[in-house]
């Protein structure tokens, strides 16, 4: 079963000024939290397989403990996989998942791009009558909806500190 939400936000800057890829393994454990009530923690690591992102989030009063690798990172476009997530349901039963996430910046203007965050949770078979039963497709969306302004935020924050400096 897979559940997938895309959540949109405009950032006031145009396309080739964003640097997703940068942006994303520049966050802090702070900013991270800061992007959402769930968020509980986040950091980047490189090793021997390359870059990757570990974080913790509460999602509907499910625990997701993700360990991300880069499939693919550029300025415009980030996708991240956790093979092996650790969901813990109702923070007490754990299963696994994978989770893929998405960043990416498009034009929509020649001063604003739209900011677009994906979300794709995939779960065992045995486990999607549980994952309806507990809604879990409207608490990511949930999630997604209050993540996405904020990291689209701490873009343009990040953004205008870079256009102060220059």
């Amino acid at each position: 079963m897979t559940i997938k939400h895309t959540a949109y936000a405009t950032v006031d800057a145009s396309n080739p000024e964003i640097d997703l890829e940068n942006w994303l393994f520049g966050l802090s454990d702070d900013e991270y939290q800061a992007c959402a009530r769930g968020h509980h923690g986040a950091g980047t690591f490189t090793d021997e397989k390359g870059r990757g992102m570990v974080n913790t989030e509460s999602v509907g009063g499910n625990l997701i403990i993700q360990h991300y690798r880069v499939v693919r990172a550029e300025k415009s476009f980030v996708e991240m996989y956790s093979a092996a997530s650790r969901i813990f349901l109702f923070h007490l039963v754990p299963v696994t998942g994978a989770v893929r996430w998405t960043l990416t910046t498009t034009p929509k203007s020649t001063t604003s791009s739209t900011f677009a965050c994906s979300v794709e949770v995939i779960l065992p078979p045995v486990l999607a009558v549980l994952a309806r039963t507990i809604v879990l497709g409207l608490f990511i969306r949930r999630h997604c909806e209050e993540e996405t302004p904020n990291f689209a935020a701490d873009i343009m924050r990040k953004h205008r500190k870079v256009q102060i400096s220059a």
